[in-house]
């Protein structure tokens, strides 16, 4: 081998500054946060931001496309066919891999769809989701064999993330308390990690390879911040004008006396030291009357005395338009549109559908990465430990259907027109199935249809053929 070609095998950088040599013989717990809000405002930020039901409702329907049609598997290997040169032996093995993974997935508690989701989950808020991998004892024509007990998602308060010096992620440090079962990986002194194979680590969004990965919402913060700053303003707009504010007026000067005396809350006439009855004005002495009067039924007042009501001209408006500015940026911000969980605006048509397609791109590309993480991290797991390790090769691939957020029937008439036209070849019919979500064509089927279908024309042919048309000789 050349030294060029040698060089391209190894990874030589470890970390930046002067601190590259001392972090070359250590591994190191990241810390929580994982970015600039989160290292300022707390790691838990996002988890409150996921509170406020813009946040969750854009963050739930990421989650919901990306699981909603369940997780599957395919095997390594399909089955040959007539147009495929698949080995039919390693094509047998592969499907048995693939009925043994789907048999685990089926008895996994909770279920791979929920644990799918908790991942999406967890991942899209606080940037990267972790399960731990259990295993059990394999039944029925499993015996013998490991199955998989559950995939647990455990949540990222409950350990912190261990990378060596290349900032691989090598383990996680769950502290000193429940890693009784686990075969632990020792660090250092006093200090016992969970290897990296025992768990899921789905961090979907990254920079420079960091394994805590991003948050899709901190593009959403500065919306975020702005509702939540304005909400107790409302509040206090409410409180003040949703019921109408009282006004009372005593009778004017020399109608009725100025002061009057004073009393307490049982009507008790009150004295002074000297004995002489409390003064108080009769503007205080109504206050107090109509202050007591929100939480009785009744009043009664002076002769004289003008009671009016003052209510509000204005409902909030500008609260209310604020609000649902705030909501659609952050829709926009996680899901790259307003489209899909909120009302309709003025957008344009093509505005929208170029939403659409911006949200389904994340949705794909978090499906893509799911799919592959539970792959690599999962089922070649399970076949690995069962069947060794150059097995892991025909383990089934993990993939999650994809997702249709933009207009179905618009697709469809694009793809009619185009087979009308003789643009696309029946050949290309099962891509498109799978595409538009439809159920597979039985190609055995329509074969046979159209070996009838020639069968019958040329019958009909041939008995066109034989009939004689009178006088056509005489015409000759």
């Amino acid at each position: 081998m050349n030294p060029e070609a040698a060089l391209l095998l190894r990874e030589f950088v470890a970390g930046g500054g002067d601190q590259a040599s001392a972090l070359a013989a250590i591994r190191k717990v990241l810390p929580k946060y994982i970015d600039d809000l989160t290292r300022d405002f707390g790691a838990e930020l996002y988890e409150r931001m996921a509170t406020d039901d813009a946040v969750n409702n854009a963050v739930d329907t990421m989650a919901l496309s990306v699981i909603a049609e369940g997780v599957g598997l395919e095997a390594r290997v399909a089955m040959p066919t007539e147009t495929s040169t698949a080995d039919p032996e390693t094509a047998e093995i592969a499907a048995e891999y693939e009925a043994f993974v789907a048999r685990c997935f089926e008895t996994a508690s909770p279920s791979i769809d929920e644990a799918a989701y908790e991942l999406t989950w967890d991942s899209i808020v606080n940037g990267h989701g972790d399960a731990e991998i259990v295993l059990g004892e394999g039944e029925g024509e499993d015996v013998g064999l490991l199955d998989l007990e559950g995939l647990r998602p455990k949540s990222w308060k409950l350990f912190g993330l261990v990378v060596d010096a290349k900032g691989h992620l090598v383990a996680l440090d769950p502290g000193t308390e429940g890693t009784e079962e686990a075969k632990l990986l020792p660090l250092e002194a006093g200090k016992r990690l969970i290897p990296r194979y025992k768990f899921v680590h789905f961090a979907p969004r990254r920079r420079a390879g960091r394994p805590q990965g991003l948050s899709f919402l901190r593009p959403a913060y500065d919306a975020w911040f702005l509702k939540t700053s304005v909400l107790p303003e409302y509040f206090k707009f409410l409180r003040q004008f949703a019921s109408p504010g009282i006004i009372g007026k005593t009778p004017p000067p020399g109608v009725a006396p100025d002061f009057v005396p004073d009393t307490d809350e049982q009507g008790r006439l009150l004295t002074g030291t000297d004995g002489n009855p409390v003064l108080i004005t009769a503007e205080q002495a109504l206050l107090r009357a109509l202050l007591a009067w929100q939480n009785a039924v009744a009043i009664a007042v002076k002769g004289g005395t003008e009671i009016d009501f003052l209510q509000s001209d204005g409902d909030g408006k500008a609260f209310l338009a604020g609000f649902d500015y705030c909501d659609r940026r952050i829709q926009r911000a996680i899901l790259g549109t307003d489209g899909l969980s909120m009302g309709s605006t003025n957008d344009s048509l093509g505005a929208k559908e170029v939403g659409q397609d911006v949200a389904g791109l994340r949705i794909a590309y978090l499906k893509g990465r799911l799919g592959a993480v539970l792959t690599r991290e999962l089922s070649e797991l399970l076949i690995e430990v069962n069947f060794g390790k150059e097995a892991r090769a025909l383990a089934p691939r993990v993939v999650l259907t994809r997702a249709e957020q933009q207009d179905w029937a618009r697709e469809a008439e694009v793809i009619g027109n185009l087979f009308a036209k003789g643009y696309l070849h029946k050949s290309q019919q099962q891509a498109l199935d799978a595409r538009l979500g439809l159920p597979p064509r039985d190609m055995e089927m329509i074969a046979a249809e159209e070996a009838e279908s020639r069968h019958q024309a040329a019958l009909i042919a041939g008995e066109v053929g034989r009939i004689e048309v009178p006088g056509a000789e005489e015409e000759l």
